[in-house]
């Protein structure tokens, strides 16, 4: 997506996040936010479905395509999480886009560097800001001083991880369709081409554990 004067610094990451969303339903355990928007040629209704089932939260995200022309739609989620220094994380990918000067990913790799292999358990260092491919759909946080630990779990295949650095207190650990800038690389990794009143969703689990 092009720049946007929301943060010029960065890539706009699609625009429901800039938008009012509406209230359809809800309960005590649960809410749905629908928005209909039009940015260029991706004109799309979209709802977001949030539900408390025991210890876990469930997210889904349905979209349907409105426009006259085909688009490739990616979607995903960005939560962020607690962390602090004994935070560890624990994942399995099968490679890594690193990103350039100008934060867009420049390479893959199916071998990964230390300070991004978290095939076991290890702490996130300094700046992050990567996308995993082959992600098998689990990453664990585990907070040893909390004794707790939480499950991300998804049936996406892209898992982007972020952190400003290491004293921010929180990372980003991101379920998602598709690669990083999958608009500008080849294959256009993840990214689905809906034709008017084609329809595509996601779904992410977030659950809270005893730590071992």
């Amino acid at each position: 997506m092009p720049e946007s004067p929301v943060d010029p610094d960065f890539f706009l990451h699609g625009d429901g996040w800039l938008q009012s969303w509406q209230w359809v339903a809800g309960s005590t355990s649960s809410v749905t936010l629908q928005l209909t928007s039009q940015c260029g040629p991706f004109h799309y209704l979209t709802e977001i479905d949030y539900r408390l089932q025991g210890a876990s939260l469930v997210a889904r995200i349905s979209l349907t395509h409105l426009g006259e022309s085909p688009c490739l739609y990616g979607a995903g989620f960005h939560p962020f999480f607690w962390r602090d220094e004994q935070t560890r994380i624990r994942f399995l990918a099968s490679g890594v886009w690193q990103e350039g000067a100008d934060h867009l990913p420049i390479n893959w790799s199916s071998r990964l560097a230390p300070h991004l292999d978290f095939r076991q358990w290890a702490r996130t260092q300094g700046w992050l800001n990567h996308c995993y491919g082959g992600w098998r759909g689990q990453a664990e946080l585990d907070h040893p001083a909390r004794q707790q630990r939480l499950l991300v779990s998804s049936e996406c295949a892209f898992l982007m991880l972020y952190q400003p650095d290491e004293g921010s207190g929180f990372v980003c650990l991101e379920p998602q369709s598709h690669a990083a800038n999958a608009h500008h690389l080849a294959g256009h990794p993840g990214l689905r081409l809906l034709a008017r009143g084609d329809r595509m969703s996601i779904g992410m689990t977030l659950t809270v554990a005893s730590g071992g």
